[in-house]
């Protein structure tokens, strides 16, 4: 009858810790998921950028209040409904790709989505910009708190 307790308590311990791993391989997984989003939608917009060549480079800058839950860039004034199909200058195109990003960042993250910026690198590599896209991520600290902790992921790229 002991052996069977003490069988019983050994694999009651390893069922325990093996839900334990599953809890922290979900939560390595979906911060996987959230910086692979992060990447895509930098790489998105550095397209968007490259595709349009007119376009003057700074009119695609966005400083850190620019793009969040709060405010997103305005629609060019020349565009019906969401510009599909409008004939859109280089400069306005950029205004419509810069509000048809941000929304989209704010579609894939939900809630989780910080700011979104994009800044030219003036500093370590002129001609360079950088796009950051924040976000915030759940996570466990050391003596079982639970926290947000701000994650940013950054791209940089020369148009």
């Amino acid at each position: 009858m002991i052996e069977a307790l003490i069988t019983l308590l050994l694999f009651s311990i390893g069922m325990l810790a093996l839900g334990a791993m599953y809890g922290r391989g979900l939560a390595v997984s979906h911060s996987s998921y959230l910086r692979s989003l992060a990447a895509i939608q930098a790489a998105d917009m550095a397209e968007r950028m490259r595709a349009n060549p007119f376009g003057a480079v700074n009119v695609y800058e966005l400083a850190d209040n620019e793009c969040t839950a709060a405010a997103q860039p305005a629609l060019p004034a020349s565009c019906s409904g969401d510009c599909e199909g409008d004939t859109l200058t280089p400069d306005e195109l950029a205004g419509w790709d810069l509000n048809a990003w941000c929304n989209s960042n704010l579609a894939l993250f939900g809630g989780l989505f910080n700011t979104a910026t994009i800044k030219p690198d003036d500093a370590s590599a002129p001609d360079y910009y950088d796009i950051q896209i924040s976000w915030g991520e759940r996570s466990v600290t050391g003596n079982n708190q639970k926290s947000v902790q701000n994650q940013t992921f950054t791209y940089r790229f020369k148009p």
